[in-house]
């Protein structure tokens, strides 16, 4: 029979595996589909270390960014928010974006996710378009009532940072 103190050495040693493991997959280039995890005691040392290493990314960001619409659909299905935000404050629509998904980002929009939402940054998808130059994406998120004037952190809007000749984006409401 396994005494506390054996259990919790085994805990530890599992954990430092694990983050040694995970810590190899992502310096090898290796992708890591969704680490997500709810409720570890950690006591420093070799796991804490290696844990920070992984930046935080619900299953719901990652769907969105790779454009696994069925399974978003199930995330969303299954109760998990259109508006929750990663580490970076950054929203599954700004993921859609970011990638080019057009059919993920008709989806979060017809769930109620925030056209205007803003990450860390103060960036909007529609900023994120614009710098990604996803003309097809951008005249679809202002037909969608996208803020063409929201400045982010730096003060810049989408219309500043278009370097596209995209004359309908100069226009407000002029959505072709």
């Amino acid at each position: 029979m396994c005494s506390k103190r054996v259990a919790v050495d085994a805990m530890r040693h599992l954990l430092g595996r694990l983050a040694f493991i995970l810590d190899k997959e992502l310096l090898n280039g290796q992708k890591v589909v969704v680490v997500r995890c709810e409720k570890i005691c950690m006591w420093g040392g070799l796991v804490s270390q290696k844990m920070n290493l992984i930046r935080k990314m619900d299953a719901i960001h990652t769907f969105a960014r790779e454009g696994e619409l069925d399974n978003l659909l199930k995330c969303i299905e299954s109760g998990v928010s259109v508006h929750l935000q990663d580490s970076e404050g950054r929203t599954p629509m700004h993921w859609a974006i970011d990638r080019g998904h057009l059919k993920i980002a008709e989806a979060l929009l017809s769930r109620n996710a925030d056209v205007n939402a803003k990450d860390n940054e103060g960036q909007t998808p529609l900023h994120y378009a614009v710098m990604c130059e996803r003309e097809d994406i951008a005249k679809f998120l202002v037909k969608q009532n996208a803020e063409k004037d929201t400045k982010d952190n730096d003060g810049n809007s989408p219309v500043d940072l278009c370097d596209s000749d995209w004359p309908w984006l100069q226009h407000a409401g002029k959505a072709e």
